[in-house]
């Protein structure tokens, strides 16, 4: 799950925060993962076991 912090939420401004973090890792690497996106980090959250 991927969730992303803007601030005015527009679709031009996600698209500049989840474009170039989906463009840098596959698919597997979300995988039982929370992602939070803002405009100053990128936060990766463990949601169950591995």
């Amino acid at each position: 799950m991927v969730r992303v912090k803007t601030n005015p939420t527009s679709t031009e401004n996600v698209a500049k925060l989840l474009l170039p973090l989906l463009a840098i890792h596959s698919q597997a690497e979300f995988r039982n993962k929370l992602v939070i996106v803002s405009s100053s980090r990128v936060r990766w959250i463990q949601t169950k076991g591995e």
